[in-house]
């Protein structure tokens, strides 16, 4: 709002609560008496880690796929690993399916929205890698 203020835009703007946020809390509520993810994937919580890696930054460089692999595959707990379609694709392309293998890690497809707030919630960690862009000059 200050930025706008700054350059007199603020005529018919409104700061409004954070609308990711808002459906964050609107949907724990329901996730709370409908997801089963938990006892579906058979983990208790805080007893996990999660991470989901889909940005193409991370899942088209086979390097930083590789060792984003390794890395979950040697934390002190099962990480759960939500697999979109584009990054399964990518580690099956590059080879890397046996890192998958890991005993840390619990691949799994791409979850329901209420089943990422509940895994979310109860994760002892979560973790979603986004490179940032190196600046030339």
């Amino acid at each position: 709002m200050k930025n706008l203020e700054s350059k007199g835009l603020i005529k018919g703007v409104y700061h409004k609560d954070h609308i990711m946020f808002d459906a964050l809390i609107h949907f724990s509520k329901i996730r709370e008496k409908k997801s089963k993810i938990l006892e579906n994937l058979a983990v208790e919580s805080k007893e996990y880690y999660l991470a989901t890696v889909h940005q193409a930054e991370n899942t088209d460089d086979p390097h930083i796929i590789k060792n984003i692999l390794i890395a979950l595959s040697q934390l002190d707990r099962i990480v759960i690993f939500p697999t979109r379609p584009r990054t399964k694709k990518r580690i099956e392309k590059f080879n890397f399916k046996q890192l998958l293998s890991s005993a840390n890690i619990l691949s799994v497809g791409p979850v329901w929205y209420l089943d990422m707030i509940c895994l979310e919630k109860n994760a002892e960690a979560y973790r979603f890698w986004r490179l940032k862009k190196k600046h030339s000059g």
